[in-house]
Formats: structure tokens, C-alpha cells, sequence
């Protein structure tokens, strides 16, 4: 039985990252949470897929070199992050 989970942003976009990188093995670099001012905040279990999404190029930050891992996100946001995956694989 498949474990379900509920659409929430934060939750959404890691469980996109990972299920990207570990299920289909979509190769990348992975990218440096360091370089942004926030970076140190994301969890430790994110941390892999957020670094996967980074390097992938699909997430690149929000204004202020923040990554805002405890934030929201729009739908323009969304939608741009589902664009860049989509022009990517």
C-alpha cells in the first residue's frame, strides 16, 4: 500500500525532490545549501532532496538568497518549479 500524503507546500516540494531522485534516479550535481543566508535551516532530512533540487536547478531561491525552507510558496512558484522540472527531464 503506497503511504499518502497531504498537499502541503513545504511537504509537496521535498516529496517532489525525492521521489524525483530516488525513484526515477535522475542524475545531477547536487548543490550547496551554504550558499545561501538560510541554508543551515533546512532540515536534516531535507537537506539531500533540497540539495538535489538546487543542483538540478529547479529550485534557485527566493529574493534576499534566502531558500525559505519553513516558508510558502505561491502558485507562480509552483508552477515555475514544476516548468523548470518538466524543461529538464
Amino acid at each position: 500500500m503506497r503511504k499518502s500524503w497531504s498537499v502541503t507546500t513545504r511537504l509537496t516540494l521535498i516529496h517532489l525532490a525525492q521521489t524525483d531522485s530516488n525513484t526515477w534516479k535522475l542524475a545531477c550535481s547536487t548543490g550547496s545549501l551554504s550558499s545561501f543566508n538560510d541554508g543551515s535551516a533546512v532540515s536534516d532530512w531535507a537537506t539531500p532532496a533540497m540539495e538535489w533540487a538546487v543542483g538540478a536547478g529547479i529550485l534557485g531561491g527566493k529574493d534576499g538568497n534566502v531558500i525559505d525552507p519553513t516558508g510558502t510558496a505561491t502558485r507562480a512558484e509552483i508552477a515555475a518549479i514544476l516548468n523548470r522540472f518538466i524543461a529538464k527531464y
